[in-house]
This record gives C-alpha cells, sequence and structure tokens, in this order.
C-alpha cells in the first residue's frame, strides 16, 4: 500500500494541518516506459507553495488540484522497472510527489540517477549538495564575486539555502550578517556556523535600521530568499556596485493577491548595483563541477550541513507549516 498527502484544501495565507490529507491508496501496476521507486526521503521545500494557490497557472509547474497527491521532490531506490534506462536498485531523484511509491513515467523530464562520485548520506542530495546548495553556489560564487573584506547580508540565513550561502561567503573572505526569526537562531548560526553577526527582523527596531548599523559602508552582496520588505530594506543599504541574488520570495507564496514589488529601486540605479534572479536548473550542466566543489568544503569543514529530519509521512504537512512559522532550522526533509 502506498501511503500520500493530499491537498486537502486551498490554503490560506496562514496554512494549517487541515489543508492536506493522509491517503492511503494501491501501488500502481506499471506500464512499458515506467519505473517504480519505494521512496527514501521528501524534500519540503517552500517554494511549491505557490502551487498550491488557484490559478497560479502553468508557470514552470501546473498548479496542484484539489484531491491530488502534494506536488514535491522526492529521492528513492527503483523497485521495479519497465524503462531500459533504469534497473532495480537505481537511486534517482525526481519530481513526484509526497507518497511512500512513485511511478516515473518515460516522459518525465525531472529524473536524475543518484551522483556516486562522492560518498556521503543520500539525504545530503535534497540539501547541500543538491538544487539548495548549489543554489547558494550559484548566488555566492557566481553572482555575488565576493572579495575579501565585502560584507555580505544572507536573509533566512537559518533557512536551507541560507545556511549554505552563508557559510560560501565566509570561505570566499567575507563579513557575513545573517537575517533570522529568533535570537536562538542568530547564536547557533555564530557559534556552529561562522557567521560574524545576525540581525534579528522581529526586534522592535525596524531591519533597515539594524542592518544601516551593521553594515555602516552598505551591504556589497544579498542573498534573498524572502522578498518583500525585507528585499526593500537591503535595497535601501546596498553598497556602490552591490549584488543581489534573487533566490525565492518565501514572504508572498502564501498571498492570494499579486505583491507589489519594492518601492526603492532606483537606489540600484544610483549605487550602480545590479539584481539578478537565479535556478538551477538552468546550470544542470555544472552540476558535477558544484558538487565537487562542495564536498571538498565539507571535508575541509569549512560548510557544515544543516538538516531537520522527521521521520514518517504523516509528519510532512507540520513540517512544511512550520517552514512558515520560523521552526525550521537548516534543510527540512522528511525520512520514509
Amino acid at each position: 500500500m502506498n501511503k500520500q498527502i493530499l491537498l486537502n484544501k486551498r490554503p490560506q495565507k496562514i496554512m494549517t494541518s487541515d489543508d492536506f490529507k493522509l491517503e492511503i491508496v494501491d501501488i500502481p501496476k506499471l506500464k512499458d516506459g515506467e519505473v517504480l521507486l519505494k521512496n527514501s526521503y521528501l524534500s519540503i521545500d517552500a517554494g511549491f507553495r505557490f502551487w498550491m494557490n488557484e490559478g497560479s497557472g502553468n508557470n514552470i509547474l501546473p498548479a496542484m488540484a484539489l484531491g491530488q497527491p502534494v506536488q514535491g521532490i522526492v529521492l528513492g531506490t527503483v523497485i521495479e522497472s519497465k524503462n531500459p534506462s533504469y534497473k532495480q536498485g537505481d537511486k534517482l531523484m525526481t519530481r513526484s510527489a509526497w507518497q511512500e511509491y512513485s511511478v516515473i513515467t518515460a516522459e518525465n523530464d525531472t529524473v536524475y540517477p543518484l551522483p556516486t562520485a562522492w560518498e556521503c548520506d543520500d539525504s545530503l542530495y535534497l540539501g547541500v549538495l543538491g538544487e539548495t546548495g548549489m543554489s547558494a553556489y550559484i548566488g555566492t560564487v557566481d553572482m555575488g564575486q565576493l572579495k575579501q573584506g565585502d560584507t555580505a547580508l544572507i536573509s533566512a540565513a537559518a533557512g536551507a539555502a541560507g545556511i549554505v550561502a552563508g557559510q560560501i561567503a565566509k570561505i570566499n573572505g567575507a563579513k557575513v550578517i545573517g537575517i533570522t526569526s529568533s535570537d536562538q537562531k542568530s547564536q547557533k548560526l555564530i557559534n556552529e556556523f561562522g557567521f560574524d553577526r545576525c540581525l534579528n527582523y522581529k526586534s522592535s527596531t525596524p531591519l533597515s535600521e539594524l542592518i544601516a548599523d551593521e553594515c555602516p559602508n552598505g551591504v556589497d552582496y544579498y542573498f534573498d530568499s524572502v522578498g518583500g520588505q525585507m528585499l526593500e530594506d537591503a535595497i535601501a543599504n546596498i553598497a556602490q556596485n552591490g549584488r543581489i541574488a534573487l533566490c525565492g520570495a518565501i514572504a508572498s507564496y502564501s498571498s492570494l493577491e499579486p505583491q507589489l514589488g519594492p518601492k526603492n529601486l532606483f537606489n540600484l540605479v544610483v549605487r550602480q548595483a545590479s539584481m539578478k534572479g537565479l535556478m538551477t536548473h538552468y546550470e544542470s550542466d555544472r552540476y558535477d563541477e558544484m558538487r565537487g566543489q562542495l564536498f571538498k568544503w565539507m571535508q575541509q569543514g569549512t560548510l557544515k550541513n544543516a538538516e531537520s529530519c522527521f521521520e514518517g509521512i504523516e509528519h510532512a504537512p507540520a513540517a512544511f507549516c512550520g517552514m512558515f512559522t520560523g521552526n525550521n532550522f537548516g534543510k527540512t526533509i522528511i525520512k520514509l
């Protein structure tokens, strides 16, 4: 039998576990060209919240349908195959759904064999060695172009991508300032992950003022996973020739209405600063290169993994909701 988590209701601004439903169904029989995966891990990613909204349209992914399994990234092992490209025992990552077993069709173009070049826990390929870590790499190495003495500001610094981006910035010689939702997270980032300072955006002092006090010469590089007011605060403090990497926009994923952009974009003109979005799948030909460098840093001890792991698919809804209330630290995964 196959346990699945369905989208039960369209989430409102504040999600609850009632928006999801556990269902047990038969494991389907394979057709020619298909593969059956027994999933080991689910990746819990905030970005998929956008496609839970009605009318989100075919923007990279179609909107999720009510009563159907929640879409997500899985990592699993082939237990049956009617596709000559994959054999029993192969480990694959793919975009599928929150379920214990996944049928992969011949038309699925998001299937990636698990790399074998690096000896590590499989779950790392959903986090620091997966698209999460590579997003941080592209943003911070390629777009950040950091040099010794630069100031790097990292939004959602205790999140999956932010915690990697901050460590990469430190490796490249920057002073690293993280933005978090709690003093506890801030201290952990400073004490265990090498951040120089952290700012609590829930402080009574406006975030823009906190940034200005901590970065008197401006922000040379900003890694943005949040958008909204936080992005506007970073733009207000951007340094001359500063760089902004747009990795996500968690502040707007739950919004049911279109959100206005930053009101101070002209500051980018005045400071001759740049702002650019990133998506890792456009750089898929570089995956081995990036993973190789990330793994090397891990071996050297300059890059640490941070993971929040929950066991059992029934915990997926609460883990997902917790990402939007600041309950996560590092990469959130479900072990099946």
